[in-house]
Formats: structure tokens, C-alpha cells, sequence
């Protein structure tokens, strides 16, 4: 009997020992297989005691909405963030690196109020942990720096599906609706993809309706519809972004400089999108404020400011297949795509009308590298250089390439010194261009260029032209430059220094370049030579278009191109390839959300519209395991995975994918724990 005393004890101790641990969670082990339970605030405020290097494996599943607009948690300064505040010296035993599935439930009414304290948010810091499935809504979250709703910071971990809505105010920097920094290092498994933000947040500087700053290319399917406010470096979907992917932004935002629809400063952005109102001082743009590589993007909206505001981008440059829908304002470099482009714009358009002061341009402000395969159709009214697609193409020797080529406008151009119906001010080389609007304005007004100071080449206009002095139905004034192989079409009207082509040619030539004398209503010009209208419409007259390469020019034989005139083969035949570059993101999102254990996960559907849907289970060699049919009534809809389907599922990641009429419109990936 003496000899059972010792394993009674142990046994007794061990219960005891147990105990507190159960009476933490609602069930569970905090294994994979078998996650702690999270059904309740007073569980949540003891995940607390699971932070640090010895809880990285430790895993956690909410199984009940909760509610932290309830006292204790909504009294006094609010929720504790999990962590406490991070000290110098001490990250590592503050940081939150286990597994929390939220289970598609959700934590409402976190509050939080301490303005005076850095690093606020449900926690301090999340450092390799994987956040998954959560909603947060109505949060009240208010801090100093470092302030997010679900995160102050995050580092190198997966944040999945998560959700937050309400405000979030930070008195300085590094202040998003989400988390307030974020970083993902390349060599890493960490990501933030399929979440989203609405509300409001305001801060100082690094301001985002999602996340204040965000680095390196990690970050994907995301949006936010926040309302955001700041001074510096502030974004409707991020403040910062080191490279993000397929995002967009709807809210609006208001700022000081580096201000951005999407990003308020970024370096990689590709496949996003925003409609938001962005107003600003400097750096203002409808998607980017200033950035470096922009890809496959669009913008629409409002945008207004003082200085180097654009369509899509305030200041920066490597434009390439985006366009822009936008309204822009501003007082000095203003563009319907890009206020100021430092380097290349490619396969761009723009169709907003762009109104404002000096270095007015329908696509870009200031052109300082080249444009290719670009246009704008958009209105653009000004003060001084201003241009239906770029207001000054500005002389940068640090390129061989000629600056603008291939490109053309068709909108309306208004204003008064250096106004041109393509460019206000040209300093470099013109190659393969046209425009069409009406171009209205002072001095040094012409229908393609106000001011030649380089070459023009193979251009036409054809829209009409009225100034005071020097005033030309191509270009306005030619000075210490040549054009050539180029004619004008529009009428001319003057006072002084006026002509069918040029207007006034100083220290410069016109070398078989030509006007129609009939339509332009001039017999005179200060270069070119003149002709009637039978004579430059197909089959032209022997003396008409001597010596041009009709490798770049087409003749127009059956007049359904140019009304007979010649055009030009490259813009027209690359037209339609240059027209929808930018197709919207699509509406449509399959998720999965986890039951308890031995249950079949929930599957939630959204769809660009109601209608016969199916979808598909595969394994991961691709190989299909299940498929059925559902009819939405509603453009979402949620339903309980089938038991047969959930039946010949075993544990392991399998891809669920969304159709319509055979075509793949949505895809998830579905982790199987049974």
C-alpha cells in the first residue's frame, strides 16, 4: 500500500498543474491537431501569457464572436496590448509568435486610448506568427507611434484573411487601420494577402488606410475603403510600400506631401488600382504620390494639389501599362498620368481633363527621359507650357532615345505662353507623333508643339489653332531646331508672327513639311511649303510629302484612317493594343473558415454578380477530388463544405477553386485539419 503513495502524489500534482491551463482556454492543447480554444474576452486577455520564443509552435482557434466594448476591457485607457510596450532591450520576450485562426468570428469594440504610448493595437508586436480568418469591427484604437487595430508591428509573418473597421488615431508616425509597420523579408515565408480596412485613420506621418509602412514584395489581394488623413507620406491603402501586388483603395485622402490614393511613397507597385478623392500640397497622386516602378496599374477619381500632382503618380517615373480616368488640379506640374516623370513612360494613357498653372500636361507635367506608345485624351487648361499630352519635354542629355515618340493627344488645349496641342515646350526630339484638339492661347501657340527648341519629325495636327503672336497650325515658334517631314491641317488665326505650319522660325529650317492652304485659311508660314487639300489626300501630287520614309507612313488609299491624309503606321496599327491596357481587378473571392474539430469548414463566396456558379476541390498535384454546382441568388452567399466532399478529404493543403461557365474566376487554399 506504501508503495502507491508516490504515484497518487504525482498524479495529484499533475492534475494540478494542468488545471490553470484548461481553465485558460475553452478546450484544447495548443497543438496543430488540436488548438487551444478561444471562445470567450478573458480567454483572448490570456493569450498574453503565451508570448516569446518558447510559444512559436503553439496554436490557437476562435470558436465565438467576441466582445471587448464591454467593461473591463472599454474602461480607462482600454485592452492591454498582448505583449506590453516593446523595451529596448527585451524584444524577444514581447513578441506574439503562435498560430491564431480566427475561424471566420469576430472581436468587436477593441478600445484602446493612450495617446501618450507607442506600439497599440490588440498586440505589441507579431514576430513569425500566423494570424488568419479574424474580424475586427468598431475598433477605437488611440496611440502615439506604432498604432494599428489587430498590430503595432508585425515581422516575417502570415497575416491571411483578416478584416478591421472602426478608427484608429495616432498622434505621430507609423499609423494604419491594421497594423502600423509591417515587414516581410524576401528570403522568408511571410505574407499579407486577402485582408481589408474601412473606417478612418489619421497620424503625422507614414499614415495608411491598412498599414502605415510595408516592405519588400509580400503583400497581395488586399483593399482598403479607409478615410485617411495625415502630413507626410500618407496612402489610402499604405503610407509606405516597399512593393505590393493586385491591391486597391477606395477611400479618401488628404495630406501634405507624398500623398497617394493607393501609396503615399512607394517603389513596386503592380495590378493595383484606386478610385479614391486624394488631396494634397506636393507629391500627390491618384495611386502613387512618389514612386519608382508602377506596372499594370489604373487610377480614377479626383485628385488635387500644388506641385507635382498626377492622374496616377505626383512625381517619380518607370511608367508602364497603366492609365489613368482622373480630374486632376494643381498650380505647378500637373499631369493626367504623372505630374513629374523622371524616367520612362510606356503603353500609358490618360482620359481626365487636367486644369491648374504652369507645366500643364494631359499625361505628364514634366517629361524629363521618354514617352512611348502613350496618349491622352483628356481637356488641359493652364498658364504657361502646356500641352495636350506633356506640358515641357524637358532636356535630359543623360539619354540617347528620343524623348517622345509614337505617342499621340486628342483633347482640347487652352492657355497662355508655350501652349501646343501635344507639347507646350519641346527641348528634345519629337518622333512619330500626332494631335487633334483645338488649341487656344497667347503667345507661342501651336497645334502640335507652342515651343520647338529640337527636332520634330514625322508629326502631324490637325486641330485649329488661335493665339495672339507666333502662333503656327504645327508649331508656334521654331526656334535653333528643324521640322521635318510633318504637316498641319487645323486653321490658324493671329495677330502677329502667325502661319499655316509655323508661326515664327529663328535660326532654324523646315524641310518638306507642309499645310493645307485651304482648311488652315493661311497662305503664308514661316517655314513648310502649302497645298490644297486634293493635292495631300490620297493619291497625293508628286511635289507633296518629297522624300519621307513611308516605312513609318501609311497610305491612306480607301480614306478610313485619316480622311485621306497620311498616318502614321505605328500609332494606328498599335492602337487597339494601346486602348484597355488595364483591366479592373476582378470581384470575385472564394474563402474557407475552419470549424471545430471533426466539423466541415464554412465556405464563403462573393461574386461580381448572382447566377449558376460551381467549384472545385484539387490536391496538390492538381488533381481533381470533388466538384459541385450552386446557384447564387445574392452576390454572397456562404454554405457548409458537403459531408461527402468533407469525407474524402484527409489532413493536408488542398486549392478550392471558384467557376463560372468553365472559366476559374476565384481561388482559395483550404488546410485540412481533422
Amino acid at each position: 500500500m506504501k508503495r502507491r503513495v508516490p504515484f497518487w502524489l504525482a498524479l495529484i500534482t499533475l492534475s494540478m498543474l494542468l488545471t490553470p491551463v484548461f481553465a485558460q482556454f475553452a478546450g484544447g492543447s495548443g497543438t496543430q491537431d488540436d488548438p487551444w480554444q478561444v471562445a470567450t474576452a478573458e480567454h483572448l486577455n490570456n493569450l498574453r501569457n503565451y508570448i516569446g520564443w518558447d510559444h512559436h509552435d503553439k496554436h490557437f482557434i476562435q470558436t465565438a464572436d467576441i466582445d471587448l466594448g464591454v467593461p473591463p476591457w472599454n474602461q480607462g485607457e482600454g485592452w492591454e496590448p498582448i505583449g506590453s510596450n516593446i523595451p529596448d532591450d527585451n524584444w524577444t520576450s514581447n513578441l506574439f509568435r503562435a498560430m491564431y485562426n480566427g475561424n471566420g468570428h469576430v472581436i468587436s469594440g477593441l478600445y484602446i486610448n493612450r495617446p501618450n504610448d507607442n506600439y497599440q493595437g490588440l498586440f505589441v508586436c507579431l514576430d513569425g506568427a500566423d494570424i488568419q480568418n479574424l474580424e475586427l469591427q468598431d475598433i477605437n484604437v488611440t496611440g502615439n507611434k506604432w498604432v494599428g487595430g489587430l498590430a503595432a508591428t508585425i515581422r516575417n509573418s502570415v497575416i491571411r484573411n483578416c478584416h478591421v473597421s472602426g478608427e484608429v488615431i495616432g498622434m505621430e508616425s507609423l499609423i494604419g487601420l491594421m497594423m502600423g509597420t509591417g515587414s516581410f523579408f524576401t528570403d522568408a515565408d511571410g505574407e499579407l494577402t486577402d485582408c481589408s480596412s474601412s473606417g478612418t485613420v489619421s497620424g503625422g506621418s507614414c499614415v495608411g488606410g491598412l498599414v502605415g509602412t510595408i516592405r519588400y514584395v509580400r503583400v497581395s489581394n488586399c483593399h482598403s475603403s479607409a478615410t485617411v488623413s495625415g502630413k507626410f507620406i500618407i496612402g489610402g491603402f499604405a503610407g509606405y510600400a516597399d512593393g505590393i501586388e493586385n491591391c486597391h483603395s477606395t477611400g479618401d485622402v488628404t495630406g501634405y506631401s507624398n500623398v497617394g490614393g493607393l501609396v503615399g511613397q512607394g517603389t513596386q507597385i503592380y495590378h493595383c488600382r484606386s478610385s479614391a478623392t486624394v488631396n494634397g500640397y506636393s507629391s500627390v497622386g491618384g495611386l502613387v504620390g512618389s514612386g519608382e516602378i508602377i506596372e499594370h496599374c489604373q487610377s480614377s477619381g479626383y485628385v488635387q494639389g500644388y506641385s507635382c500632382v498626377g492622374g496616377l503618380l505626383g512625381y517619380g517615373g518607370k511608367i508602364r501599362h497603366c492609365s489613368s480616368s482622373t480630374t486632376v488640379e494643381g498650380n505647378d506640374a500637373v499631369g493626367g498620368l504623372a505630374g513629374v516623370a523622371f524616367e520612362y513612360v510606356d503603353y500609358s494613357h490618360s482620359t481626365g481633363d487636367v486644369s491648374g498653372g504652369d507645366y500643364m500636361g494631359g499625361l505628364v507635367g514634366i517629361n524629363h527621359e521618354y514617352i512611348r506608345y502613350c496618349y491622352s485624351t483628356g481637356n488641359v487648361s493652364g498658364s504657361q507650357f502646356v500641352g495636350g499630352l506633356v506640358g515641357i519635354n524637358f532636356c535630359n542629355c543623360s539619354t540617347s532615345n528620343p524623348n517622345i515618340r509614337y505617342s499621340h493627344s486628342t483633347g482640347d488645349v487652352s492657355g497662355n505662353i508655350c501652349v501646343g496641342g501635344l507639347v507646350g515646350r519641346n527641348e528634345k526630339i519629337m518622333f512619330n507623333c500626332y494631335s487633334s484638339g483645338e488649341v487656344v492661347g497667347v503667345e507661342k501657340v501651336g497645334g502640335l508643339v507652342g515651343e520647338n527648341l529640337d527636332l520634330v519629325q514625322n508629326c502631324y495636327s490637325s486641330g485649329n489653332v488661335n493665339g495672339h503672336e507666333s502662333v503656327g497650325g504645327l508649331v508656334g515658334n521654331n526656334e535653333n531646331s528643324i521640322v521635318k517631314d510633318s504637316y498641319s491641317l487645323g486653321s490658324v488665326t493671329g495677330v502677329a508672327d502667325f502661319g499655316g505650319l509655323v508661326g515664327k522660325t529663328t535660326n532654324g529650317s523646315v524641310i518638306n513639311s507642309y499645310w493645307n492652304l485651304d482648311s488652315s485659311g493661311q497662305n503664308s508660314s514661316s517655314g513648310g511649303e502649302g497645298r490644297f487639300t486634293h493635292q495631300m489626300v490620297f493619291p497625293h501630287s508628286d511635289d507633296t510629302y518629297v522624300g519621307w520614309d513611308w516605312d513609318y507612313w501609311g497610305q491612306d488609299a480607301d480614306y478610313s484612317q485619316n480622311n485621306g491624309y497620311p498616318y502614321l503606321k505605328e500609332i494606328w496599327e498599335g492602337q487597339v493594343e494601346n486602348q484597355d491596357l488595364v483591366s479592373p481587378i476582378p470581384e470575385n473571392r472564394i474563402s474557407v473558415f475552419p470549424q471545430p474539430a471533426f466539423t466541415a469548414p464554412r465556405v464563403s463566396i462573393k461574386s461580381e454578380s448572382p447566377g449558376k456558379l460551381s467549384y472545385t476541390i484539387y490536391n496538390v498535384r492538381g488533381q481533381k477530388l470533388y466538384s459541385a454546382e450552386i446557384y447564387s441568388h445574392e452576390k454572397e452567399q456562404s454554405f457548409e463544405l458537403p459531408l461527402e466532399a468533407w469525407k474524402q478529404l484527409s489532413n493536408g493543403v488542398y486549392l478550392l477553386s471558384l467557376e463560372r461557365d468553365k472559366h476559374r474566376i476565384a481561388t482559395s487554399r483550404m488546410v485540412v485539419v481533422k
